[in-house]
């Protein structure tokens, strides 16, 4: 069983940067760390805890990679997705 408490990050204080995320995309972006993931379910993947004490952990220790525009992704993926094509 993997110690999530090790690879939480903490919350970004200050003014959320605009990622300029266009409606209806699957992209998300987290109000705690900020990071943006390309999919729902990578920004699932990286929060841990129960409901009431969710945290965030590092995308990386959840198998997920970062692509050049800054998006996290399922680690092992080197295509684009529809949206960048």
């Amino acid at each position: 069983m993997t110690d999530w408490e090790s690879f939480k990050v903490e919350p970004r204080q200050g003014a959320r940067p605009d990622k300029k995320l266009a409606a209806g995309s699957p992209r998300s972006m987290c109000v705690r760390c900020w990071e943006v993931f390309s999919t729902e379910r990578n920004f699932d993947r990286h929060l841990k805890g129960s409901a009431a004490e969710r945290f965030c952990v590092q995308p990386n220790a959840v198998g997920l990679v970062q692509r050049s525009n800054g998006d996290w992704i399922e680690g092992g993926r080197d295509q684009p997705t529809h949206w960048e094509r």
